[in-house]
């Protein structure tokens, strides 16, 4: 019998990539929800969309879990990003505010899990690919001035440990609830140079990028139904 698997997350879950020839973003056939979509297992529902964060996602998922199952989500890629424009216009780290401010983050992600539960849905909770942080830096400071989103961030690495923060938060979520981990971030950082595995943004995975996860998230979930069909056994 198929599984139904809700995808809910950003560009990743979606399988965007960026054009390196047109500079603009498209999806690619290497990710891993377009592979599962062809495997007769898995019935994907796929309701990622390019920049959600996770207050958005948790309004999808209140519109889109019509019959249960399991749900991959993933959140914190663009609920830790700034308005770099508005940064770049007053560098003050006490007046600017990112999308969605940890605490509030922390408190969406317990809501999200907790609503898919109250739906028969199960919740797998992945951790966030690294970002390159000088290329990330680079891009979101295109047409802006570098000084000041400098000076906002001290050193180009603190866009590193930023978004690492709310992987971090996606983990001791999944931990607080007892939500299975897909490990993205560790399956990244175990390369000898992660950042080949990313598009010139510095923060979406590229063709090769999205291959490694859909190798990984496949094995991941055929241990992963193999217990839990053990389980219920």
């Amino acid at each position: 019998m198929d599984k139904t698997l809700y995808l809910f997350g950003d560009s990743l879950t979606r399988g965007v990539v960026l054009d390196e020839a047109t500079g603009k973003y498209r999806l690619t056939k290497a990710s891993f929800s377009s592979s599962l979509a062809t495997d007769c297992q898995y019935n994907i529902v796929n309701c990622s969309k390019l920049g959600l964060t996770i207050e958005k996602g948790l309004s999808i998922m209140r519109q889109k879990t019509s019959q249960e199952g399991y749900a991959i989500l993933e959140y914190g890629g663009n609920d830790c990003d700034f308005f770099w424009d508005q940064v770049a216009s007053n560098p003050d780290f006490k007046t600017q505010k990112c999308k969605v401010p940890p605490e509030r983050f922390l408190s969406l992600y317990r809501q999200a899990v907790e609503y898919l539960r109250s739906r028969n849905v199960s919740p797998i909770i992945c951790t966030l690919p690294p970002i390159d942080a000088h290329r990330y830096f680079q891009w979101i400071s295109r047409g802006l001035d570098q000084a000041a989103i400098l000076s906002f961030l001290v050193t180009e690495h603190r866009i590193y440990t930023w978004q690492e923060l709310y992987s971090q938060l996606s983990y001791q979520v999944a931990k607080e609830m007892g939500c299975p981990v897909l490990d993205l971030r560790r399956l990244f950082l175990q390369k000898q140079d992660y950042r080949q595995y990313l598009c010139d943004d510095g923060i979406h995975p590229n063709e090769e990028g999205h291959q490694l996860i859909t190798s990984e998230v496949k094995q991941w979930l055929q241990r992963f139904f193999s217990q839990d069909t053990q389980q219920i056994a």
